[in-house]
């Protein structure tokens, strides 16, 4: 049997209720990729850890699991992240696939300039 599934990795916040956005981008995930398991697993201050969330991919059964950071950059954080899931899965049976960073991928500008019209439409 082969189980794939999804683990999103982010920062997560001190700021209460700030995981919504990746929760929802989550959710969106999901729908896009048709994949049923899809985990979240924080860094820090935002709970599950990345720890608690391969853990759960692993109970599951899962025998391929793509590595998701949902990060800017190949920077400190992300590699930091990258490293724990690594460290999680060692010695299990599953089959780790990462992707990049968003990093400067073009679709990013179209979310840019809805971020600026949005600002735009706010001011008096």
């Amino acid at each position: 049997m082969n189980s794939r599934g999804i683990l999103l990795v982010a920062h997560g916040s001190i700021v209460p209720g700030a995981e919504g956005d990746v929760e929802q981008l989550a959710a969106f995930l999901k729908k896009a990729t048709g994949v049923q398991t899809v985990e979240i697993g924080y860094l820090d201050y935002t709970q599950p850890s990345i720890r608690d969330a391969a853990e759960v991919c692993t109970a599951q059964g899962l025998t391929d699991l793509l590595v998701v950071p949902y990060f800017l950059t190949d920077g400190y954080l992300c590699k930091k992240a990258l490293r724990q899931v690594r460290e999680a899965l060692r010695g299990t049976a599953v089959n780790v696939q990462e992707a990049r960073p968003l990093g400067g991928a073009p679709e990013l500008v179209d979310a840019m300039l809805d971020a600026v019209q949005r600002a735009d439409s706010q001011q008096p």
